[in-house]
C-alpha cells in the first residue's frame, strides 16, 4: 500500500510541474501577444507608410543630443512633431528607433532641459563629420529637366552642411545616362568651394535614352574608392546612389542581365565595408518605382532596415537635406 502511494504522489507531482510548466508557456505566450499589439516589427523608418496602430508612432535617432522631436502617423504617413516643453524622446525609445521599429506608446518620457519652451532643437554643425562619400546620379531621359535641377540642388546643399577637407569629409561622384560623366575624384574636392562648383556643374544630359547603371556603380567600385584617387583607408566609404529607374541599353539589350551586373558591382561595393543608401524617386513614365529590384540589391541594410530612401516626388527633395545629412553623419559613426 505504501508503496502505490507513493506512486500516486509522483505521478501527482510530475503531473502538477507538467501544469506549471503549460501555464508559465502560456504566460509566455500572452506577453509575446500583448507585446505585438504595442510594437511593430523591425523594418520601418519616418519614410514608411503607416498602417496599423502599433505603428502610431516612430523616432529618429540621432546622436547630436536629445532629441526633441518624434513621428506621428497622420492619414498613413508619418508627420513631424515636437514634444511637450521640458520632454524629450526616452532611450528605450531611440533604441526601438534604431532598429526600425515602430509602436502605439507615447515616446516623449524624458525630462531635458534641451527641450524646454523656446530651445530650439539643437542643429549640428558637423565638424566632427569625417567619411569618403561618392555620389552616383542617375541623370537619364526618364528625368525631367527641372527635376535634375533639383536632384542637383539637394546634392549641393546637402554637402555644404560638412566640413570638406583632409580632416573631415572628402566627396566625390558621377552622373550618367547613356555615358558615364566624372564630377570628381575624392583627391580633386580638396576644399568646399572647388567642390560645390564641381557638382553644380555635373553633366545633366548627354542626348541618348539609356541608363548605364551598371557601369556606373563599376566606376564606381574600379576608380573611385582607391587610394590612388583620395579614398582614406581609416575613413568610412558612403556611396548615396539616385535613380527613378533601372539599367536600360535599348530594346536591342539583354537589359535583364545588365541589371543583374549591376546589382553584383552594388554587392561588391558593400562586401569592400561601404554604406550604401538609395534615393528611390518615381518614374514619371510609368508613375511607379521601377528600379526596387536593382534598388533592393545595391542599398546596404543594419539589421533588419534596408537604407532605401523613397522620394514621393523631386520635390520632396528639398524637405529632406537636413535629415539626410544628420542621417549620413549618424550611420557613418554606427557600422
Amino acid at each position: 500500500m505504501t508503496h502505490v502511494l507513493t506512486i500516486m504522489k509522483n505521478i501527482l507531482s510530475i503531473f502538477l510541474l507538467m501544469c506549471i510548466t503549460l501555464l508559465v508557456h502560456a504566460q509566455k505566450e500572452l506577453e509575446v501577444k500583448k507585446e505585438s499589439e504595442y510594437f511593430s516589427e523591425p523594418g520601418k523608418s519616418i519614410n514608411s507608410r503607416c498602417h496599423q496602430e502599433n505603428e502610431y508612432y516612430i523616432v529618429q535617432p540621432s546622436i547630436f543630443g536629445d532629441v526633441c522631436d518624434y513621428y506621428k502617423c497622420v492619414n498613413t504617413y508619418y508627420e513631424k512633431f515636437r514634444c511637450p516643453p521640458g520632454r524629450g524622446v526616452g532611450k528605450d525609445y531611440l533604441d526601438y528607433g534604431k532598429e526600425g521599429i515602430a509602436h502605439s506608446l507615447f515616446p516623449c518620457s524624458l525630462n531635458t532641459e534641451a527641450c524646454a519652451l523656446g530651445n530650439p532643437v539643437p542643429r549640428p554643425d558637423f565638424k566632427f563629420c569625417g567619411f569618403d562619400l561618392i555620389w552616383v546620379v542617375d541623370m537619364s531621359c526618364s528625368i525631367a529637366d527641372e527635376s535634375k535641377a533639383k536632384v542637383v540642388d539637394f546634392i549641393y546643399n546637402v554637402i555644404k552642411k560638412f566640413h570638406i577637407g583632409p580632416m573631415h569629409v572628402l566627396t566625390g561622384g558621377l552622373s550618367y545616362g547613356s555615358k558615364i560623366h566624372d564630377i570628381q575624384t575624392l583627391k580633386e574636392g580638396r576644399n568646399k568651394p572647388i567642390t560645390l562648383k564641381n557638382f553644380k556643374n555635373m553633366v545633366q544630359d548627354d542626348g541618348s535614352c539609356k541608363t548605364v547603371t551598371y557601369k556606373a556603380l563599376k566606376q564606381v567600385h574600379d576608380h573611385y574608392f582607391k587610394k590612388e584617387n583620395g579614398d582614406r583607408p581609416d575613413y568610412q566609404n558612403i556611396m548615396i546612389f539616385i535613380s527613378d529607374g533601372i539599367t536600360y541599353e535599348g530594346r536591342l539589350a539583354d537589359n535583364e542581365a545588365l541589371s543583374q551586373e549591376a546589382i553584383g558591382y552594388g554587392a561588391d561595393i558593400k562586401k569592400s565595408g561601404t554604406i550604401n543608401f538609395v534615393l528611390g524617386m518615381p518614374n514619371k513614365r510609368k508613375d511607379d518605382y521601377v528600379g526596387m529590384k536593382e534598388w533592393g540589391g545595391i542599398a546596404s541594410s543594419n539589421g533588419n532596415v534596408t537604407h532605401i530612401y523613397l522620394m514621393e516626388s523631386f520635390d520632396e527633395l528639398a524637405e529632406k537635406v537636413q535629415y539626410m545629412a544628420e542621417n549620413i553623419c549618424l550611420q557613418s559613426t554606427l557600422y
